[in-house]
């Protein structure tokens, strides 16, 4: 899954956590059978029954691994799912916002609750599981995104509007990780955070921004550069109530 803020592509993530999990189930089911029974006419008891040990020893770790990834996977199901409802409740915002039967200031007090979930959504990115930073990839002992606080350029005093959550883009952000299951088998235990949530930070960014009264410049597809001047009212209303309709699609 490339972006979280394209449907399609959220439930394909979904869809590849769930047979992830599935394979898990599978494989657990057979290693929980044990070691084959060996041959009775093998003669050499001490080396069959060492080799008995070493068999169980080795699949008792594959099922500790199999256990950690299966709880990993069920902790990044439930980020998604809880990350799409977020996605959601901003989309129906945008909707109701973009109505010409609100004026500025209502769409202004509608930007609290935008960003109210900007920071849930950065909350489930930045999400933890065992201690690390699950779409932090290589570098999981860092948050993946980090607020700036004087990210956008106006308004000229501090201000919420002018914040944004940036990925950090460190050494090993852009990698998976991949854990060994069985003798033969790896899998690919996780998804890189930049490309699965930057659009969703940027949207929330360019909805926050609008319902506030600021425009986020350059256009979508681009990213934002910090840019993007106030407003003037009662003038630039259509122009506001066009960034609002734009928003609408980017949380699809």
């Amino acid at each position: 899954m490339t972006r979280i803020t394209d449907s399609n592509q959220s439930t394909r993530l979904l869809f590849q956590i769930n047979r992830n999990r599935e394979s898990i189930n599978r494989y657990s089911d057979e290693l929980a059978t044990g070691v084959k029974v060996r041959d009775p006419s093998d003669s050499n008891l001490a080396a069959t029954v060492a080799r008995s040990e070493e068999g169980i020893k080795r699949i008792e770790s594959h099922l500790d691994r199999v256990k950690d990834v299966q709880s990993l996977l069920e902790f990044q199901e439930a980020t998604m799912n809880s990350a799409g409802e977020l996605l959601i409740r901003a989309q129906e915002i945008a909707t109701q916002a973009a109505s010409e039967t609100m004026d500025e200031n209502a769409r202004r007090l509608m930007a609290d609750e935008v960003y109210a979930l900007r920071d849930q959504f950065a909350s489930l990115v930045n999400g933890r599981f065992q201690g690390k930073y699950v779409y932090g990839a290589a570098d999981d002992d860092d948050p993946p995104y980090d607020i700036d606080l004087a990210f956008y350029t106006e308004p000229a005093v501090a201000a919420r509007e002018n914040s944004s959550y940036r990925h950090d883009g460190e050494l090993g952000t852009d990698l998976t990780r991949s854990v060994q299951i069985t003798d033969s088998l790896e899998m690919t235990v996780n998804s890189n955070g930049n490309l699965l949530f930057e659009n969703g930070m940027q949207a929330f960014d360019r909805l926050g921004r609008a319902l506030a009264g600021f425009e986020t410049l350059p256009a979508h597809p681009a990213a934002p550069d910090g840019t993007g001047v106030a407003y003037v009212f009662p003038n630039d209303f259509q122009t506001q109530t066009a960034a609002i309709e734009e928003a609408i699609d980017l949380f699809q």
